[in-house]
């Protein structure tokens, strides 16, 4: 069966439904106004053009609010938003005169702002403005970049998708980490990495993890202990899926702090290098932690589709035994 040969009107409307038949991720493009003012906008239609030289470009319409401002910029910066964030995906898509007013931050080498906790974000200096019919190819070339775990935003047909659901379902080549959030007073234990230069908590390697004794999680001890931490291990605190690896963090206290290890410190909500934790799930639940000890009332979080599950916790930890004697 062959389509018919002659030409018929294109309906505006069926074809943007016909093009929202493509999924995609979601972004927001940002920049800085000639009055060094953050200017942005949601945008789907991004997509990779080189490896080298590294360029990528977003279309843009030209009867958006901030299209003269990017026209002007010599800078540019897009970020790709995680399955968590579809507020700000709305507020950028919105009309908005202050859309970054509630929305957190980072600037970029070229000062252009970021979206905090995106899943990946490129800082670019604009390499072409094409006019396209009713949109503009805006080509950037890519000065720096930083990419981390998570789950995308998506977008299809007018709706978001959440891909949380479908990845558990495969459940395959998924390994299991533990960590732990480790405290004296108000300071938790930190690890660094000096290659990525990040700080995270203490974690268990996946490809070791299978050793651990049924009261020894992982080898999470032997973790500790290596960094000079001496932490008795208590409830469970958090259970979520990064990358390939489900973690799974208690928490727990220290006798002192760490003095065997140059790869550990404590850190106070204060003094804590927020911009340089691992990843948004570490952050996210470094902050929870902080909230939550003001006063001394902690939750249990479990991962899933729409942002996760808190159960709260009330009481103190009591040894299995006396509680076991308790009963009797």
């Amino acid at each position: 069966m062959s389509l018919a040969t002659q030409q018929k009107p294109i309906d505006p409307l069926e074809l943007r439904k016909a093009f929202g038949s493509f999924v995609t991720g979601v972004t927001v493009v940002s920049t800085l106004d000639a009055s060094g003012n953050p200017r942005g906008l949601t945008a789907n239609s991004f997509t990779s053009v080189s490896l080298d030289p590294p360029l990528l470009l977003v279309c843009l319409d030209n009867k958006a609010a901030s299209r003269e401002v990017f026209e002007l910029a010599s800078s540019f910066s897009i970020s790709i938003l995680g399955a968590g964030q579809r507020q700000i995906s709305n507020t950028f898509a919105s009309k908005s005169p202050n859309k970054f007013e509630t929305i957190c931050t980072l600037t970029a080498t070229t000062g252009a702002p970021l979206i905090q906790d995106a899943i990946a974000w490129f800082d670019c200096v604009k390499d072409k403005w094409i006019t396209a019919g009713d949109h503009v190819l805006l080509v950037g070339r890519v000065v720096d970049f930083r990419h981390d775990s998570g789950t995308p935003l998506a977008y299809c047909r007018g709706s978001y998708i959440d891909f949380g659901l479908e990845q558990k379902a495969v459940g395959t080549g998924r390994s299991l980490m533990y960590g732990c959030i480790a405290n004296v007073d108000d300071s938790v234990l930190l690890e660094h990495d000096p290659i990525r230069d990040q700080w995270s908590i203490p974690l268990t390697d996946p490809k070791t993890s299978a050793v651990a004794s049924e009261h020894a999680p992982g080898g999470l001890p032997l973790v500790l202990r290596e960094l000079g931490a001496e932490v008795d291990l208590s409830f469970l605190y958090s259970v979520f899926d990064e990358r390939d690896e489900t973690i799974i963090v208690y928490r727990g206290g220290m006798a002192g702090p760490p003095c065997k290890s140059r790869r550990a410190a404590m850190f106070t909500e204060a003094t804590l290098p927020w911009d340089q934790i691992s990843t948004p799930q570490i952050r996210n639940m470094l902050r929870r932690y902080f909230v939550e000890r003001v006063d001394d009332r902690f939750g249990i979080y479990m991962d899933s589709v729409d942002g996760g599950r808190i159960a709260m916790i009330d009481g103190k930890l009591t040894p299995f035994a006396q509680h076991s004697a308790a009963q009797k």
